[in-house]
Order: C-alpha cells, then structure tokens, then sequence
C-alpha cells in the first residue's frame, strides 16, 4: 500500500469534474476509497479546495464536499518549522515548497499532481494519476 500525498490540483479535479483530468483523478481516488492506497494532503490543500468550490457554491456546499473526501484522505498538519523552511527552498513557489515539505515530513511515497515541473526538485517521487494508475 502505498502513502499519496495528494495536490490540491487532483481534488480539485475530481469535486469539479475538470475534464480532461477527471477520468485519472476519480480512478486513482477510488483507489484509495477501496484501500488500495492511503490518501493524505494537507490542511492547506482543504483550505485552497474550501476557497475554490465557494467561488461556484455555497460555504455549506463546500463544506460538504471536503467532509466527505476527508473521510477518506487524511488531513495532515503544516508547520510553523515547515513555513520557515520553505521560505528558503529549493522549491521556488512558496505554497508548493510547503505541500512538499508536509509530503516529505509525513513520508509519502509519491506526491500526485498535475503539476510535476511545480516539484522538479523534491526527494519524494512525483507522479501524475495517470502514472500510478499504470504501475
């Protein structure tokens, strides 16, 4: 079983039905409802997914929505050391230097993104759902 730390970006996809993406995120998030896999992001991730879905539903709505993939990801803590320590990152974008730090201080096995330029230089391999899918 392998630990997916899960970029904001994936959630998004699959809340949002944002094709082309949808298809690969749904699949690999079933994956982990069916144990298959352990789900983790981070608080931050919820925070970014609560401010996005409130731009087209309710806070109500939003709320729901993150209450129900929390049931099945785990929210994980970001620190006041890792704040600290992404401020001097190799990791350029400030946001992204903490979500690889909370991955890589929790020991995730992959970060899940779309975005795998956003972590060219993390420790912790990086991979889209389509390519965990295929493994």
């Amino acid at each position: 079983m392998k630990k997916l730390f899960l970029d904001t970006n994936i959630l998004l996809d699959v809340l949002q039905k944002r094709e082309p993406h949808y298809q690969s995120s749904s699949q690999l998030l079933s994956q982990i409802v069916r144990g298959k896999h352990k789900g983790y992001a981070s608080v931050l991730t919820f925070s970014n997914i609560y401010y996005t879905l409130c731009r087209d539903m309710s806070s109500k709505e939003a709320i729901r929505n993150i209450q129900k993939i929390s049931t099945f990801v785990e929210m994980l803590t970001v620190t006041a050391e890792m704040g600290k320590k992404a401020l001097s990152s190799e990791i350029s974008d400030y946001e992204d230097a903490l979500q690889y730090l909370c991955a890589k201080t929790n020991k995730a096995d992959y970060i899940v993104t779309r975005n795998k330029k956003d972590f060219i230089k993390s420790e912790t391999e990086v991979a889209s759902p389509q390519e965990l899918l295929n493994i």
